[in-house]
């Protein structure tokens, strides 16, 4: 039986201390991120679409959503585990505690329920 494809074989990218400063990962890293984002399709249903056609594709919408809700811890811990950088992966840490147990700043709710 073969594992899931979520990077748990994935090898660790070489690093050598001070060869980048964490400002330069951190522009890197954001950048990456928002480049990914802005190639993303943005679709909705079909302009013509029935009903009940409209119905199927928020069907099928909420259910690769909810994949990627259910995944979306495993990434991020993914790679606050790779990221050499121990201040940068407290802020993650932090920022996946905010999205699925709750954040101080939105009354103690998960970004889920909100």
């Amino acid at each position: 039986m073969s594992s899931p494809i979520d990077g748990r074989g994935a090898t660790a990218p070489a690093y050598e201390p001070g060869t980048m400063l964490p400002e330069e990962f951190e522009e890197q890293f954001c950048d990456q991120l928002m480049g990914d984002w802005l190639q993303m399709p943005r679709v909705g249903p079909p302009p013509h679409a029935t009903p009940e056609q409209a119905r199927i594709y928020h069907a099928t919408w909420m259910k690769y959503f909810s994949f990627f809700a259910w995944s979306f811890p495993s990434w991020l811990m993914n790679a606050a585990t790779r990221c050499p950088y121990q201040d940068v992966r407290v802020a993650v840490i932090g920022d996946c505690v905010d999205e699925e147990v709750g954040d101080s700043e939105a009354d103690d709710l998960s970004h889920i329920e909100l």
